[in-house]
């Protein structure tokens, strides 16, 4: 069985992502036997087909994979490094944010290769059928696509491999038109065939280096052939006698657990939005301040886990990291439970719509601007350096109570990330309210300056209460990306799953 819009149910196995065709695609790979891991990759890969405003094979991503045998939760870092070439006296802010100097090494496909080896058990080759098939035979534009191309036309238009597929015969792409893509397909093709290493250590990895070089950038194959992901040992926090695990920096998931950290202290009662809103929005003011020196390479920093459960037990405010910046960014996000309650999640991202702006049209493949991540500071924590790895707002969540998995959650929508998820685990779990409802209920966020913002919905009271805080907040005058879209999975005690995906954006649920 499965549906678009309302929850899922099953004691089978669910998949939720960002798109329908990806969790149709997760879908078909439980059905044939697959793992919750399995099901991840072939949903993860259509993305990259149908959300190219979002998630390409060029983009990075962070991950969480639950075994039910041992219940432990397992982190996954697949976020790609600066250039060893980087000098960063010679980088301009310009230079970080759009074109050839903005890429990092984009670590999403060694991300999926090590999450398969561990986790995997059908062959790697069949995972990617649907992405081959979406890119070569086409996919509707979405409403979504759409409306990111009209909105970016500028930057979609000053590449020409980008320009073409996106705005062919100078008319932008709309909703319901078909976006084929074959060169992409083939570099699917490959990745199917070869592993990670076609990608990485083969034509691939050539063609997007001479690419870059073309437009004087400075990402090499002998970068791309040192990439690697690497397994985390995941953080946590209690909250209302559950563990809340997210995966480490230089990953933001830091922030979410400061959050609820903070509102278990206060013991929040009563109504959802009446009383809670409020709270959260103080919350999130806080642990910005608190998180915001840690997020950054722990290579670089020398912070250790020992430093994040101190700072956990004891949240001190440092003011000398100054504001936490970021973009509207471009993510997306998969999950999957199979039949013997494992799990999977990924968030993947390219960073700003359509990351750098730059596609090698030889192989189809839209590089991420990542380096926009970094601060140009050289006393920030987040400073950036050669084969440095840049603060992610990517932030996937579990939930475990009495060692056992209760929920799998994660959002798109940039620094709103980390306040979205807490907002939904705080109505769920602190309020009781029933999964869907706490999806859907109005919410606040952050917009690109870091002014709280609210949806139609939150009553003028509560908006009263914030301000009198001394936050800055407004209601947006136009729809926003920075709500976010949750895509979530409930585990109930006797094991029934029931899978969630946001009305906000085209999320979509499918179970077996």
């Amino acid at each position: 069985m499965s549906g678009a819009q309302g929850p899922v149910h099953s004691k089978v196995g669910v998949v939720v992502a960002g798109h329908p065709l990806a969790a149709e695609a997760g879908r078909e790979a439980l059905a044939a036997g697959g793992s919750a891991t399995d099901a991840l990759i072939a949903s993860a890969a259509v993305l990259c087909v149908v959300l190219p405003q979002a998630v390409t094979l060029g983009g990075d991503a962070f991950g969480l994979f639950y075994e039910s045998a041992d219940a432990t939760v397992h982190g996954l870092n697949a976020s790609g490094r600066a250039s060893r070439s980087v000098v960063p006296d010679r980088l301009q802010r310009s230079d970080l944010e759009f074109g050839a100097r903005s890429p990092t090494v984009p670590a999403l496909v060694r991300g999926w290769d090590a999450a398969h080896r561990r986790f995997g058990k059908l062959a790697w080759s069949d995972l990617f059928a649907a992405a081959i098939a979406a890119a070569e035979n086409g996919v509707p534009v979405s409403r979504i696509l759409a409306s990111a191309i009209a909105e970016h036309a500028e930057l979609v238009a000053r590449d020409a491999g980008l320009a073409a597929l996106l705005i062919p015969s100078g008319r932008p792409l709309i909703e319901g038109d078909l976006l084929r893509q074959p060169q992409l397909a083939e570099s699917f093709r490959a990745v199917a065939q070869g592993g990670a290493d076609a990608f990485y250590g083969g034509a691939i990895a050539l063609s997007l280096a001479q690419r870059i070089a073309r437009d004087d950038g400075l990402l090499s194959a002998d970068d791309f052939a040192r990439c690697a992901a690497e397994w985390v040992i995941p953080i946590s926090a209690d909250y209302r006698g559950n563990t809340v695990a997210t995966v480490p920096p230089n990953s933001f998931g830091l922030l979410g657990l400061l959050q609820l950290t903070e509102l278990e202290r206060q013991a929040v009662s009563g109504e959802y939005l009446e009383t809670r809103l409020a709270a959260q929005v103080a919350a999130a003011e806080r642990t910005f301040v608190t998180g915001a020196g840690y997020l950054a390479d722990p290579e670089a920093t020398g912070i250790t886990a020992a430093d994040l459960r101190s700072l956990l037990a004891n949240p001190v405010p440092n003011t000398s990291a100054g504001r936490i910046g970021s973009g509207p960014g471009g993510t997306a996000v998969a999950m999957a439970v199979d039949r013997d309650g494992n799990a999977a999640l990924i968030v993947q991202s390219i960073f700003t719509l359509f990351g750098s702006g730059v596609l090698d049209a030889e192989t189809g493949i839209l590089l991420n601007n990542r380096m926009r991540g970094f601060s140009l500071d050289p006393s920030h924590p987040n400073v950036v350096a050669a084969g440095k790895r840049p603060a992610h707002t990517l932030s996937p969540m579990m939930v475990l109570r009495d060692g056992r998995l209760r929920l799998v959650l994660a959002t798109p929508g940039g620094l709103g990330q980390t306040p979205t998820l807490v907002q939904v685990i705080d109505g769920h779990i602190g309020a009781g309210l029933d999964l869907e409802t706490a999806i859907a209920r109005p919410r606040w966020s952050y917009d690109l300056d870091q002014r709280v913002i609210v949806e139609a919905g939150v009553a003028d009271d509560v908006v009263a209460a914030i301000a009198a805080g001394g936050v800055s907040i407004y209601r947006p005058t136009r729809p926003t990306p920075f709500f976010g879209s949750v895509k979530a999975i409930r585990i109930a005690p006797d094991g029934t799953l029931c899978g969630v995906a946001d009305r906000r954006r085209d999320g979509a649920v499918a179970g077996i």
